[in-house]
C-alpha cells in the first residue's frame, strides 16, 4: 500500500514526518506569465522507485521535480537566532535540493518514510483561462498505477506584470570552472556559465554580476581567485588599451538569458577598501598581475588607471545604450572605521563617476549621512533608520548575519519566512535586492574549493546552509534549483501580483489583503503561520479576477 497525498507548497517535508500533518489541496488560482506550485507525498509499506505523472490539457507547463534533503551541519550562525526555524534549529537531514523527474531520475522512496515531490506549473502568457483539472498520477516501477490525486487550477484571465524589482545575486564564474574543472572563459565554460545564468533568469535574477576584474570579494589578504577578468588590458608607454571583445561576448549571453542589468564587479577590496582588485594585463608582450594587494588604494598610478578605466568603459556602455542598465560598486560593506578613507576614495573618483550609479552594502545610516554612499544597499536587519528617514530609490539585502526576527533563505527556514519578504519589499516601495551567494563553491576567503554536496556552510560554521549558494551543480553542467531558491521566486512573482493589484485598484488596498487582521507589517515583524503568504497570495489573485470581470 502506498499513502498519496498532493500538499500546498509551503511546507518542507522532513523524511521522517508524518503525511498525516499536511493538509491537503485540491483547488488553487494562477494568473497568466505566472508559475503555481505544489507537492505530491508519497508514504510507501515497503521500499520501492516511483514516477510522478501528470495528465491535463495543460500538461505542456508542468514540471516535477524530486524533493532531495541534503546534510546541514550548521543550520544556524551561533548567536544569531531566534525560535522561527525548523528541525529545532538542529543539524541534520533537511529538505532541499530539487532533481528532475524524468527517465533518468526516479522517486526513491523507503517504508516508513516521507517522500516528496515538487510540482510546477509555468502558465504562458497565452494560455487558456478557466479551470484546467490536473491528474496527478503515482507509478511504482514496475508500472503499476499506485496513487492518483487531482488539482483544480483556475487559470484568471490576467498577465502577471513584467518584474521591475532589480534583484541580483552574485554570480561566481570562477567558482564553476573550479567545479567542474574547465578552464575560465574556455567554450566549455561559457556553456555552464550560460547554464546557471538561464536558471538565475527563471528565478527572477535580472540583474547579473559581472566580472570586469576579478571580483575581490570573500578572498583572503594576499590571497587570489581564479582570474576571470572580462576587460582586456594593455599596459603602454602611453597609459592603457583597453579590450571589451569578453563584454560584448558576456552580455550577449546575458540577453540570450533575459538578464537586463549589469552590476559590475567591486573596484577595491571588500572590508575597507584598502587595496586594489587582482588586475592582469599585457605588459611588454607578458601578460601578468599589474595591481592587487600589494596595491594602495589611494596610490596615483591605480586612481590613474581606474580613471582611464572607467572613462573608456563609460563611453563603451552609452555606445551600447547600456549605462543606465548598469551598478557599479567601490567596495563591499564599508563600516564606520573607514569612513574617512571611503570618503577619500569617493571624492578622488568623483569627477568618473559622478554620473553613474554607484552603490554599496551598508549596515549603518550615518555611513551613508555622510555623503560617501549614494546609493544604500541595507541589511534588511538595519533598514528601520532608512525607511524612518524615507531615503529614495532604497536597495536592501540579506546574508549570513540576518538570522534574528528578520526573513532569509536559509536552508533551515521555513518556506513562509523566506517568500515574506514580498510583502515587506512591497509595502516599503525597495527598488532593488541583493543577496551575494548563487554558487558560491569556495570555503570560508576563498581559501579552498568545497563540494557543495558535502559541505553546505563553507567550512568550518562559516555561514549557514543556504545562504552560500541557491544552486547545486548538476553533473552535466547545469544548475539544480532548490526550495530556499523557489521560496523567494515565489515572493518575487507575489511582489508582480501586488503591483497588478495595485493598478487596478490601489496601493492602500493590497496592503489591507496583505495585513487583513493582523498587526502591520515590517521587516521584523510578520505572521508565522505556514500558509500566511499562500494565503494572501491566493487573496490578491481573487481580487485580480474580480476587477477584470
Amino acid at each position: 500500500m502506498v499513502n498519496f497525498k498532493l500538499i500546498p507548497s509551503y511546507n518542507k517535508c522532513f523524511s521522517n514526518s508524518d503525511l498525516k500533518e499536511y493538509k491537503s489541496i485540491s483547488n488553487a488560482t494562477v494568473l497568466k506569465n505566472d508559475t503555481f506550485a505544489f507537492e505530491a507525498l508519497i508514504s510507501p509499506d515497503e521500499n520501492n522507485w516511483f514516477d510522478i505523472k501528470t495528465e491535463s490539457d495543460i500538461n505542456a507547463y508542468i514540471k516535477v521535480y524530486r524533493v532531495r534533503e541534503i546534510y546541514v551541519d550548521v543550520p544556524v550562525k551561533k548567536d544569531r537566532y531566534d525560535d522561527y526555524y525548523l528541525n529545532g534549529r538542529q543539524p541534520g537531514m533537511y529538505p532541499d535540493l530539487l532533481m528532475p523527474v524524468d527517465s533518468k531520475h526516479y522517486i526513491n522512496a523507503k517504508k516508513d518514510e516521507l517522500a516528496s515531490a515538487w510540482i510546477e506549473i509555468n502558465v504562458p502568457s497565452d494560455a487558456p483561462a478557466g479551470r484546467h483539472e490536473i491528474k496527478v498520477l503515482l507509478v511504482d516501477f514496475n508500472g503499476n498505477l499506485v496513487g492518483a490525486e487531482t488539482l483544480n487550477l483556475d487559470i484568471i484571465d490576467a498577465v502577471l506584470p513584467e518584474q521591475t524589482l532589480k534583484y541580483t545575486q552574485w554570480f561566481h564564474a570562477d567558482c564553476l570552472a573550479s567545479y567542474y574543472k574547465v578552464d575560465v572563459f574556455s567554450d566549455r565554460h561559457w556553456e555552464i556559465i550560460e547554464n546557471f545564468v538561464k536558471t538565475a533568469a527563471e528565478n527572477g535574477v535580472n540583474t547579473l554580476f559581472t566580472p570586469i576584474f576579478t571580483p575581490p570579494l570573500d578572498t583572503k589578504p594576499g590571497g587570489e581567485r581564479p582570474t576571470t577578468q572580462l576587460v582586456g588590458v594593455t599596459k603602454t608607454e602611453n597609459g592603457y588599451e583597453f579590450d571589451f571583445s569578453l563584454v560584448d561576448k558576456w552580455i550577449a549571453m546575458c540577453e540570450r538569458c533575459g538578464i537586463k542589468y549589469y552590476e559590475m564587479s567591486h573596484l577595491f577590496t571588500q572590508w575597507g577598501a584598502e587595496h586594489a582588485p587582482k588586475i592582469m594585463a599585457t605588459v611588454d608582450g607578458e601578460y601578468k598581475k599589474i595591481f592587487g594587494w600589494e596595491t594602495d588604494a589611494l596610490s596615483d598610478e591605480y586612481i590613474g588607471f581606474l580613471k582611464a578605466f572607467l572613462t573608456e568603459f563609460k563611453q563603451y556602455l552609452r555606445r551600447r545604450q547600456l549605462l543606465d542598465k548598469c551598478h557599479f560598486h567601490l567596495s563591499d560593506e564599508p563600516a564606520p572605521d573607514h569612513m574617512e578613507h571611503f570618503k577619500k576614495i569617493r571624492q578622488a573618483l568623483e569627477d568618473v563617476i559622478s554620473d553613474i550609479w554607484c552603490g554599496e552594502a551598508l549596515s549603518g545610516y550615518e555611513f551613508y549621512a555622510t555623503g560617501a554612499v549614494k546609493h544604500p544597499i541595507v541589511s534588511t536587519e538595519h533598514i528601520a533608520p532608512f525607511i524612518e528617514k524615507k531615503v529614495p530609490n532604497l536597495w536592501c539585502y540579506y546574508c549570513c548575519m540576518e538570522g534574528i526576527d528578520v526573513s532569509n533563505r536559509f536552508v533551515s527556514m521555513p518556506m513562509n519566512r523566506t517568500r515574506v519578504i514580498a510583502e515587506q519589499l512591497y509595502k516599503y516601495d525597495i527598488e532593488g535586492f541583493l543577496h551575494w551567494g548563487y554558487n558560491f563553491y569556495y570555503s570560508y576567503l576563498s581559501v579552498t574549493e568545497i563540494n557543495p554536496y558535502e559541505c553546505t556552510d563553507g567550512t568550518g560554521g562559516w555561514v549557514p546552509a543556504g545562504d552560500a549558494f541557491s544552486v547545486y551543480p548538476a553533473p552535466d553542467g547545469s544548475a539544480y534549483e532548490t526550495l530556499h531558491m523557489k521560496a523567494f521566486t515565489q515572493a518575487l512573482r507575489d511582489l508582480r501580483a501586488f503591483s497588478l493589484l495595485e493598478k487596478l485598484t490601489s496601493k492602500e488596498e493590497v496592503l489591507s489583503i496583505i495585513e487583513k487582521d493582523i498587526e502591520p507589517i515590517t521587516f521584523a515583524v510578520y505572521p508565522h503561520e505556514d500558509d500566511y503568504c499562500e494565503s494572501v497570495r491566493e487573496r490578491v489573485n481573487k481580487a485580480i479576477a474580480q476587477k477584470i470581470k
